[in-house]
């Protein structure tokens, strides 16, 4: 006998959102890649943007696919950080983000400090999605 359960994060992409944001670091940007081959495979028309911190460049997972999905779908937008999103971040490069639905990934002091930035900055805390991975 094999039992199963469907997946069990809150963090689900829905086709009828208009403009998302990703903030991630490092591996979390996992579970995004398949939203951003979604949107870019079924040509949605949801404004996604991805802002994502590692620390060198070397550490940057699926850069090659990210940077081929930006540039082949003008829906998507990439910015890279290295070193820490913080509110000058957020606020110099992300000056739409209170009109976004918001996904946060990550271990889980990265996510409250991301959800965090984003409550200081006047978003909408029901926009705001986290998902917290432990063990990394």
């Amino acid at each position: 006998m094999v039992l199963a359960k469907g997946p069990l994060g809150s963090c689900v992409f829905k086709e009828d959102y208009k403009k998302i944001a990703f903030l991630v670091g490092g591996i979390g940007v996992t579970p995004i890649i398949s939203i951003l081959e979604h949107i870019t495979d079924r040509k949605i028309e949801t404004d996604a943007l991805l802002l994502y911190s590692n620390r060198t460049v070397e550490e940057i997972a699926f850069k090659s696919e990210l940077d081929l999905w930006q540039e082949s779908n003008k829906n998507i937008k990439i910015l890279y950080q290295l070193g820490h999103i913080d509110k000058d971040f957020l606020a110099g490069k992300a000056k739409d983000l209170g009109q976004r639905t918001i996904f946060i990934f990550g271990p889980p002091k990265m996510v409250e400090a991301m959800k965090n930035l984003c409550l200081e900055i006047n978003c909408r805390e029901e926009n705001i999605k986290t998902e917290s991975f432990l063990g990394y």
